[in-house]
């Protein structure tokens, strides 16, 4: 079913926003430096088939995914993974900053793993946000001048370079958001076992794959080979929220998102999440969110 949200490839995000960067078609690197109040609307909330990476440097700036709000200031970005739902908005001026797309068939070329590269568990989902130190920002934008120059060339070994500094590239940002993400699991001075971390991971991929046609725990535990029970034991003990909390948070998540930046009507969106009828997504959404998905939708 048709989401009405815009759903855009790298190459129509490059036409709708006039880019000519003469870089290969699987890479964007975009630098925005607004001065003035009229250049600080909004962008349509779009879906994209890539993986982003926004970058403040100056000034401040707010990112939406999936109907969630994030400042980004100074030294602060964001990851933006493939679908999700995403907007972009100048909150102070002036502000400056970049933004890196790298399409989802580069990166399947890279033969890069993106559940192994992003640390895609509690901390992604509830916060997609990292720091950069300056150190870090120096490096970063290395890696965007390399980009660059490599996409640029026209000769046998281009596409090859691109791949190499693509994967080194997504190293760095692992590396980046690891540590900010450890940091805070350091501090329940807890000591998560590799296979517990690993099993965790298995069901966040899985999820993120069917949550919108598969709610039910059972589905999950026969496809990582474990009882549903024991499965919301690993699942909680490790993320501090069960996996039936995982499953409703995406389903309201992506629910917020076709509310708010589609014009499927609320039954049109009751079935696209599976749900028996639209009256029970109602019951559902107003359990989880105190308003029925009219109420919300009207609030934005």
């Amino acid at each position: 079913m048709n989401e009405n949200i815009n759903y855009f490839s790298l190459a129509d995000v490059k036409r709708q926003m006039d880019i000519e960067d003469g870089l290969n078609d699987n890479v964007m690197i975009y630098d925005f430096n607004v001065e003035s109040d009229v250049l600080s609307k909004a962008n349509t909330p779009s879906r994209i088939d890539a993986i982003g990476i926004v970058v403040c440097l100056k000034g401040r700036i707010s990112i939406n995914i999936n109907a969630q709000e994030f400042d980004l200031t100074a030294g602060m970005a964001a990851l933006i993974l493939p679908n999700c739902t995403y907007s972009v908005n100048v909150y102070s001026v002036p502000s400056q900053g970049s933004l890196f797309v790298m399409s989802k068939e580069l990166l399947k070329e890279t033969h890069v793993d993106l559940k192994q590269v992003v640390p895609i568990g509690m901390h992604m989902f509830h916060n997609p946000c990292f720091h950069l130190s300056e150190r870090d920002i120096n490096i970063y934008n290395h890696y965007l001048e390399m980009i660059r120059l490599v996409s640029s060339r026209e000769d046998n070994h281009s596409a090859e370079l691109l791949l190499g500094i693509a994967r080194s590239l997504m190293a760095f940002i692992h590396e980046v958001m690891e540590h900010e993400a450890g940091s805070g699991k350091a501090s329940k001075n807890e000591r998560i076992s590799n296979r517990n971390m690993h099993l965790f991971e298995e069901f966040m991929h899985l999820l993120t794959e069917n949550f919108r046609s598969e709610h039910q725990i059972g589905f999950y535990a026969d496809k990582l080979c474990l009882t549903p029970k024991y499965l919301s034991l690993l699942i909680k003990q490790t993320s501090g929220r069960s996996a039936s909390d995982w499953i409703d948070y995406c389903l309201i998540m992506e629910a917020k998102s076709l509310l708010r930046f589609s014009d499927m009507s609320i039954q049109q969106v009751a079935y696209s999440l599976h749900f028996p009828t639209p009256s029970f997504f109602g019951t559902y959404f107003k359990r989880h969110t105190g308003l029925t998905p009219g109420e919300y939708r009207q609030e934005g």
